[in-house]
Formats: C-alpha cells, structure tokens, sequence
C-alpha cells in the first residue's frame, strides 16, 4: 500500500505541473485584459493622470508577457511555475492598489477583488496561494484606508466587509481546485499501481519492469556493477491446463511467482513477462543457473508433487550496467533458456536411446546370441 506521503508527493508534482501549464495563457489574458484597461483608463481620465495610469498598468502587463514567452520556452522551470504566478499577481495587485490608493475609484478596487478570485482558481500549492492572497489583502486594505479620495475611506467598513468575501470566495475556489487535483492524483495511483502490478501474482508487470529498469540500471552503473536477466518459462503448464483446468494453471502461475520472490534477493524485481514467462532483474553477479532452478522447483513441487511433473526453464545474460538495454539482455536471456532447453531435449533423447538399447540387448534369448555369434 502506498504511503500518504508519496501520494502527497504526487498531488504536489500534479498541482506544479498544472500551474506550469497554465502560466503562459494566465499571462497572455492578464496581460491583454491589463493592457485594454491601461487604455480605456488613460483615455476616461484627466490628462494630468494619464501618465501615471498608462505606467502603472503597462509596466505589469509588459512583465506579464516576459514571465509568458519565459514559461513557453522552459526559461521558467515546473517547480517555479507556482510562483511565478503569485508574482505576476501581486505586481497587478501592487499596480491596481497604488491606482485606488491615487485615485480612491470603486473601480481599481474591484479590480483587487477579481484578482483575488481568479487567483483561487489557479494551479497553485497552498503555501504560495496564501503568500498571494495575504498579500493581495494586506494591499487592498491599504488602498482602502488610504485613499485621496474620502469617499472610499469614508466607507471603509463595506469595503473591508467586501475584502473579506472575496477572500472567502478566493479560498473555497482554491479549496475545490486543489481537492480536484488530489482525486486526479489518487487515480493517477491507482492506475499507476494496476498497470505496473501483474494481477494474478501480484509481483510486477512487464510494464512495472520497463518503468523499473532505468532504476536499477542507474544504481548499478553509480557502483560499477553488471545489471542482469534471468528469463524463466514454466515447464508443465500446458499439460496442467488439459488435465486439471485453467484455475489450476493460474494457481501454478502464483506458486512460481511466489518461488521466484523466495529465491532471489531482496534487491531483485521479480516480473510477469507474460504468459507462463518471468523474467527476474538484478544487478551485481548473477545467481547460479543450477542452484536457482533447484531452489525454485524445491518451491514448486511442494505444492504440485502428486499433480503433474512441473518444473522451469531459465537462461540467464548479463551485461555491464552503461552499455545495458533491457531488450537486449531479455533477447539474449531467452535465446540462452531455449539452447539450454534444446541441449537438455537431447540428453534425455541419448539416454532414451541408451535405456532403449539396453532394454533390446537384455531381452535376446541366448541361443539367439549364439546364433548370432556362430554365423
């Protein structure tokens, strides 16, 4: 069972991964939305705040489009992404609350109340959404109670009562967010663990094996040690099938898993290749072909003794840990298991015959020799 820690980890890696990927269009549309609002601003008020409006404004959006083409190009890494976000926020933020602050308008202030909501539904972790929304309150309660113009502070409480909602608002929007990328991660577990898992052994899958390798490859190649593959086919299965049914075959199946994981190292990952085929994946010397199968079929014939003549067949490769590829050395395991099966086929067919001519030999009468031996 997974730890609730690495499930954290991996509602974590999703949250930052979201937010990396919504960076670049939460910068484009802030900064168009920013950019349209300098304009209209700039051309809906006195001259004499034109200037300051129009710098105010543009300033964010100009870094906003920075932060945009930083992020497409991965300038911006996955775990910066969060961040930078709340940057680009709160320097909009800054921007709107030093124009309420000037000009004491409802408008730049909901603005800062916007903001705050929008920035609830963002990819973001907990610890930067609420150095964002502390700091996106803490401005907008200044530009309240510092406005030039009186009539703000002169409602001071409604607005606060106002700052308060949005606030609210802002968390229970993040609130649901972050819940939803934690259920994606729990699927993403669940799926993860079904896919890698065999679920008749319970031992890992060919594709478990696959995500493994770079593992165990990488931790060898840092001790200098060889990575190798014992590719095991049961022997019998077929005739266990015909004889006593498929469920018995898959018991066989999980009694070879479970010899397989009593045999090897703890550091090994057995696997189900497919089938009635494993492969076992190691690194450092690989374990004697002899004393591994005679430990396995120990195993196995425990429980399948007075049921049919069962066994397995193995070949082992190895190669040095840099120069290894998986489907290299499973190809060269398996060629190795069938020159090995061929090479035990003819022994037993030599001392077949060998049987077979003694047998011939013991069964001639003697005057029959005698015969034999006059002409």
């Amino acid at each position: 069972m997974e730890q609730p820690a690495a499930r954290g980890s991996r509602a974590d890696s999703i949250v930052a991964q979201a937010g990396f990927v919504e960076l670049p269009w939460l910068c484009l549309t802030m900064g168009a939305l920013l950019g349209l609002f300098a304009l209209v601003d700039a051309a809906t008020h006195p001259a004499d705040q034109a200037t300051w409006r129009l710098v105010t404004s543009l300033g964010p959006t100009a870094v906003l489009l920075i932060l945009m083409l930083a992020a497409r190009r991965h300038i911006i890494t996955v775990a910066a992404a969060g961040w930078a976000t709340v940057g680009g926020s709160l320097l909009i933020g800054a921007t709107t609350a030093w124009s309420a602050h000037e000009s004491g308008s409802p408008t730049e202030l909901s603005y800062e109340f916007i903001l705050m909501i929008v920035l609830g539904a963002a990819a973001l972790s907990t610890v930067t959404f609420t150095v964002a929304i502390v700091s996106l309150a803490a401005m907008t309660a200044w530009s309240i109670m510092t406005s030039a113009d009186g009539s703000v502070p002169g409602r001071w409480v409604d607005w606060l009562v106002v700052l308060l909602v949005s606030q609210a608002a802002s968390v229970i929007v993040h609130m649901s967010r972050v819940r939803g990328l934690h259920r994606l991660a729990l699927a993403q577990d669940d799926l993860e663990r079904v896919a890698t898992s065999d679920p008749l052994t319970g031992i890992a899958s060919r594709y478990g094996l696959e995500l493994a390798y770079p593992l165990i490859r990488a931790q060898a190649a840092r001790t200098a040690s060889d990575i190798f593959v014992i590719f095991i086919d049961v022997d019998g299965l077929k005739q266990v099938n015909d004889n006593f049914g498929h469920d018995e075959g898959d018991r066989l199946i999980r009694t070879v898993g479970r010899a397989l994981v009593t045999a090897c190292r703890a550091s090994d990952l057995v696997a189900r290749w497919g089938g009635d085929e494993f492969v076992v994946l190691g690194s450092g010397a690989a374990p004697s072909a002899q004393r591994f199968t005679s430990a396995v079929e120990s195993e196995i014939t425990a429980v399948w003794r007075t049921k049919a003549q069962v066994g397995i067949s193995l070949g082992i490769a190895a190669m040095a840990a840099d120069a290894s590829d998986l489907d290299a050395l499973v190809t060269s395991a398996d060629a190795d298991m069938y020159s090995g099966r061929r090479l035990r086929r003819q022994v037993h067919e030599v001392a077949r015959d060998d049987e077979a001519l003694r047998g011939s030999r013991s069964s001639t009468k003697p005057d029959e020799i005698e015969t034999q031996g006059a002409l």
